[in-house]
């Protein structure tokens, strides 16, 4: 279709039709030339001159895609912005998370469901050896096998804790990173735990959604309120999650008619101090938990208010 075709395109009752109007052909006009009886509906006349008038206008639509190419060839630098995008989200991510992408769902059971930190600690390497284990018996062997590497990355991650209220702690943890690369893991572990009870009391303190009608919480209703890893709609709250998401491991409670729980159990360091929980793996998760947790907070500053 182009301009001259439709200035030329009509038959000669059409033409006739225009001599005997001006040159418009109305609605009414064109039922009549099929035989039927002539109406006259002017703003329907109207209409369809403007019909004609943007028909005149159009071009084809090879035509017009050609000139959109020739203007903006649509390939030019796009992988250039993809990995700038790519780069600025992994920038926005825990800095132990490299070369990960594809494989955050397989992030989220290790750390809910087996209560194994990935969120700045443990280091990039571990935390790929982590997701590439089969089940979490290998995950914990995995830990195990590169305790020192983990100690020395929740070092490193203290580095970088600098608000004021979390001073102390961050003392007390490097306190049990010591503690644990001299060998004594036990007191590794409770002392960790207790930094880490503290910790999570002062976020509570400071988030009155928390608490309970009384202005206090208990680790059920404290699971209930917190973010969820499956919540995850952009990238901070992917990161959030992160944090939140051992704790419900963490949390897990037991009784006299229960085993004491063989994973790590801040209720269980607490009340049920034997060799079944206090292990050398729960120790270092036991770091790795509050360490995360204190280095999260850095990064996205919920108010906390600690009562030490």
């Amino acid at each position: 279709m182009n301009d001259k075709n439709d200035e030329t395109s009509t038959s000669a009752e059409v033409t006739s039709a225009e001599e005997g109007n001006g040159g418009g052909l109305t609605i009414g006009e064109l039922a009549g030339l099929s035989g039927v009886q002539t109406v006259r509906l002017p703003a329907l006349d109207n209409l369809m001159n403007q019909v004609q008038a943007a028909l005149g206008e159009v071009i084809s639509v090879e035509d017009h895609l050609a000139g959109v190419l020739a203007q903006m060839p649509v390939w030019a630098g796009l992988g250039d912005t993809l990995d700038r995008i790519a780069q600025q989200m992994e920038e926005l991510l825990p800095s132990n998370w490299p070369g990960l992408a594809g494989r955050y769902d397989e992030m989220i059971p290790v750390m809910r469901d087996e209560g194994i930190p990935l969120a700045w600690v443990p280091p990039a390497p571990v935390v790929r050896e982590l997701l590439d284990a089969p089940d979490a018996p290998a995950r914990r062997a995995v830990l195990e096998k590169h305790q020192r590497a983990v100690w020395a990355a929740c070092r490193d991650a203290l580095d970088e804790v600098g608000r004021p209220e979390f001073a102390e702690q961050v003392l007390l943890l490097r306190d049990c990173v010591a503690m644990a690369e001299a060998g004594h893991t036990s007191g590794a572990q409770a002392l960790a735990a207790a930094v880490w009870d503290t910790t999570v009391r002062g976020y509570v303190r400071a988030t009155p959604s928390l608490q309970t009608n009384r202005g206090r919480f208990a680790y059920g209703e404290l699971l209930a309120g917190l973010p969820k890893a499956e919540d995850q709609e952009v990238v901070r709250k992917v990161r959030v999650a992160s944090l939140f998401a051992p704790f419900e491991r963490a949390c897990q409670r037991f009784d006299d008619s229960t085993p004491v729980p063989a994973s790590f159990s801040r209720h269980a360091t607490t009340h049920a101090t034997g060799q079944r929980q206090y292990t050398s793996v729960n120790a270092t998760i036991a770091v790795m938990l509050a360490v995360s947790l204190l280095r999260g907070l850095e990064t996205d500053p919920f108010e906390v208010s600690i009562h030490a």
